[in-house]
């Protein structure tokens, strides 16, 4: 997904946000920065600006710059929790530096993303990003006290995207345009693009830890599977498959599969059920609902760049 937009600003207030910490914090907090990724969040935060009555743009910066901080304190978590040892086709911090530095990596960018925040004192940005954090923070704890969860139901599933992803999502469009004074009618259209947008992008993660090369994915495949996590794919399969395959995937999702151990004849499955064609076709749904959630804005350049990068979702391959 090419840059829509222009971040350099933004990049410079996280070098400085991490290099501010002193080497404990800046060494391993630049290995993640520089490890790259899409930068996805502070974009939509940037484009939602472009819908505002006004703006201010140390304001936005620092928001844009404050999203993708606590975005970052959360794969580290993640990081932490999954013992994970690459990403981004890099070793994580956790794998580098080990799991007590990163935790409080985490702790750190937690806390200057909040710091900016508060700085401009607007208690609706505030309690709409701890929201959304919470959210996420409550989901990942169910997924890990709950264990392996081959039982899930489609609709508990939704659920779960929603907390993950999209409700932090939906807030980054939304709180730029509410920042700038925008009307309530283009604030509530932003947020309702980017919570569809926020559940394609999940659905679509979920599918390429089934289906994508590790080297393209920059990370190990089948993590979910491995974790006992089932997402969407599986659930369409285990609903259109035969009893005895029902009861073998159950029987994977419940010993948590290591790899290279049997567990490849899952993706053949889900192919041959459709159910790789039906995460498909969701996630092309929930990306028709989020440029159709932009048709109350104006006709803007900025419009078309979030129409973009919704039709990109379901094409990406990492």
């Amino acid at each position: 997904m090419p840059p829509v937009v222009d971040l350099s600003a933004v990049e410079a207030v996280l070098d400085a946000t991490l290099v501010e910490g002193g080497p404990p914090v800046g060494r391993p907090g630049l290995h993640l920065l520089r490890a790259g990724g899409r930068r996805l969040r502070p974009t939509l935060v940037l484009l939602g600006d472009e819908f505002a009555e006004r703006s201010c743009r140390e304001q936005l910066i620092h928001l844009a710059a404050s999203v993708e901080l606590l975005h970052m304190a959360t794969l580290l978590h993640d990081d932490i929790v999954d013992d994970a040892r690459i990403r981004r086709g890099q070793p994580t911090i956790n794998a580098v530096w080990g799991h007590r530095l990163s935790v409080l990596m985490g702790d750190y960018l937690f806390a200057r993303a909040f710091e900016l925040l508060a700085t401009w004192g607007n208690q609706e940005i505030l309690r709409g990003l701890a929201g959304a954090v919470r959210a996420m923070a409550e989901v990942e704890a169910q997924e890990l006290a709950g264990g392996p969860s081959p039982d899930l139901t489609e609709q508990e599933y939704w659920d779960r995207v929603a907390k993950k992803t999209a409700l932090f999502m939906a807030q980054c469009p939304r709180l730029a345009a509410l920042a700038g004074d925008a009307p309530a009618s283009y604030q509530e259209a932003l947020h309702s693009y980017g919570f569809q947008l926020g559940l394609a992008y999940q659905v679509v993660d979920d599918l390429l830890d089934l289906t994508a090369k590790p080297s393209v994915l920059g990370k190990p495949t089948g993590q979910d599977l491995r974790r006992g996590i089932v997402t969407l794919p599986v659930i369409h399969a285990m609903s259109h498959c035969s009893a005895e395959d029902r009861g073998r995937l159950q029987a994977t999702i419940r010993a948590r599969p290591a790899p290279d151990d049997g567990a490849e004849w899952v993706l053949p499955l889900l192919e041959s059920k459709g159910s790789i064609a039906y995460t498909l076709a969701a996630a092309d749904r929930m990306v028709d609902g989020a440029c159709a959630a932009l048709a109350g804005l104006p006709a803007v350049p900025a419009r078309e760049r979030l129409e973009g990068i919704a039709r990109s979702v379901p094409r990406r391959d990492y």
